[in-house]
């Protein structure tokens, strides 16, 4: 079984890239995309989607065991996103690779915790991995982000827990007054912990990565998205079922693997292969065959928003 080599020095190289300022680019899969791209057509009381993908901003996997595990967290960090890049339904943004100076518009980041309720990073725009939250929040649909716990080591080998969450950033954060800013900034669309085997030489200065347990760390992000409508048929129709001002139902729920802090379109479909994209949403709150979602388009498309309307999730 193949594996990879981190020497101590790239990782330096690593935290020094981190926090240089070089240009954003996105990463679309090579495999063909789920749900089908489709064409956008001439909109009118519609809107110009951000995305048909949905966005995710890879900030990067932290050391969480107050030293030991900073090591393989660097060689995690620089390893994943080759990972990452081929999975279908989603387009990369590598964060680690934009910073930014201060929180746009006086806005604090928003601090992540794991699931024991330990803060990932904290709401502090000096924190590197903040900044880089800050940097990139409003060019995505989520943030994934990762952090090293329970790290074991002993006779040249050892294993880490990594956790990694997938949080909502879709949602407009600069309406301090919105009813569902508190809901919708909280999200966290997935999280799960794997474990990852390395060997470590002290004296060469190298870390060595279990390959295929990072490929299957990538494959659980992946595996965390595959649900029964992630196509668009006339067999798996999603159908607004109720409205109530910015806040509607559909069909579908955590049996279908929807999830909270999905992102997602209403739309109108115009022919075999075109929709019109009407408004955006996401994903508020999911039950067994029903789940609530929130308009986050500008006001002028609630108009759009009826019930037996088709929506689909990016």
């Amino acid at each position: 079984m193949r594996s990879l080599r981190i020497p101590f020095i790239f990782m330096a190289f690593w935290l020094f890239s981190a926090v240089a300022c070089n240009p954003v680019t996105f990463v679309t899969p090579t495999v063909p995309a789920t749900p089908p791209i489709m064409p956008i057509v001439e909109l009118s009381s519609g809107i110009t989607p951000s995305s048909k993908l949905y966005r995710i901003g890879f900030v990067g996997v932290h050391d969480a065991t107050d030293g030991p595990g900073a090591p393989v967290a660097a060689a995690i960090s620089e390893q994943l996103p080759a990972y990452l890049t081929p999975i279908r339904r989603f387009e990369w943004l590598d964060a680690q690779k934009k910073t930014a100076e201060k929180a746009p518009g006086g806005i604090l980041p928003l601090a992540v915790r794991n699931s024991k309720d330990r803060v990932i990073f904290p709401a502090d725009p000096k924190n590197p991995a903040s900044i880089r939250y800050l940097a990139v929040f409003r060019d995505v649909d989520g943030v994934l982000v990762g952090h090293v716990v329970n790290y074991r080591f002993s006779g040249g080998s050892g294993t880490v827990e990594v956790e990694m969450r997938l949080v909502n950033t879709a949602y407009e954060h600069d309406n301090q007054e919105d009813e569902f800013r508190a809901q919708l900034q909280n999200q966290v669309v997935l999280s799960f912990v794997y474990k990852v085997r390395f060997r470590m030489n002290a004296k060469q200065g190298i870390i060595t990565l279990e390959k295929a347990d990072v490929d299957k760390l990538a494959r659980q992000v992946q595996m965390d998205f595959v649900g029964k409508f992630d196509e668009l048929s006339a067999n798996n129709k999603l159908q607004i079922t109720e409205v109530s001002g910015r806040r509607f139902t559909f069909n579908a729920g955590s049996r279908d693997q929807v999830k909270p802090g999905l992102v997602g379109y209403v739309v109108r479909v115009v022919g075999t292969d075109s929709y019109k994209y009407l408004a955006q949403f996401v994903v508020l709150s999911v039950e067994d065959s029903q789940s609530t979602a929130v308009v986050v388009s500008p006001e002028n498309t609630l108009e759009n928003v009826q019930p037996m309307g088709t929506v689909i999730l990016k």
